[in-house]
């Protein structure tokens, strides 16, 4: 048995793993096969603008995806600059920028949304639509499971993890004993 079966027959791999590399693939395939547009992701940020019924905010796009201020900030930027959506100040709160698309992320999203059913279609293949429906429920309640507990938002601090790093290749000092 290798280590991986081990692990699952202990039930402790940690599902976040399992998820990760879920999400690696998955978001490596929407790249690959959206690869003639002139971004290279954040595709769902364009379908979630498109799907939303009322004006979409960076504040509203921070709180749906628990990022926070400054990285939706260069995600707005990354779209903006490439042509694909527009800031605009709210007219009834100028504090905000209401998020829009461009007409050509308009020409672009029915290509978007294509990939998004191919490779979904492909990670069901050969599930039926009853296993489909209690995957999708067993997501919402580990959501919800999750969503009870306080956490702090984890960011990866890389200069102190380069830091860490030295720390860890430098030989312990010698201390003289007496």
């Amino acid at each position: 048995m290798d280590k991986k079966s081990s692990l699952q027959s202990k039930n402790i791999t940690p599902l976040g793993i399992n998820l990760m590399l879920l999400a690696k693939k998955y978001v490596g395939i929407i790249v690959s096969k959206l690869s003639h547009l002139d971004i290279e992701r954040h595709f769902y940020i364009l379908v979630v603008i498109d799907a939303s019924t009322k004006p979409i905010t960076q504040k509203d796009l921070a709180d749906l995806f628990s990022i926070d201020k400054a990285a939706v900030v260069g995600i707005v930027d990354y779209l903006s600059d490439a042509g694909y959506i527009e800031r605009n100040v709210n007219p009834k709160d100028r504090r905000q920028h209401i998020i829009t698309l461009t007409k050509k992320a308009e020409k672009a999203l029915p290509d978007i949304y294509n990939v998004y059913r191919e490779v979904n279609s492909l990670a069901f293949n050969g599930m039926k639509k009853s296993e489909i429906d209690t995957f999708y429920k067993a997501l919402e309640n580990i959501c919800s499971n999750f969503s009870t507990v306080e956490t702090d938002n984890f960011y990866l601090d890389f200069k102190k993890l380069k830091s860490l790093k030295n720390i860890q290749k430098q030989k312990p000092k010698q201390t003289k004993t007496k």
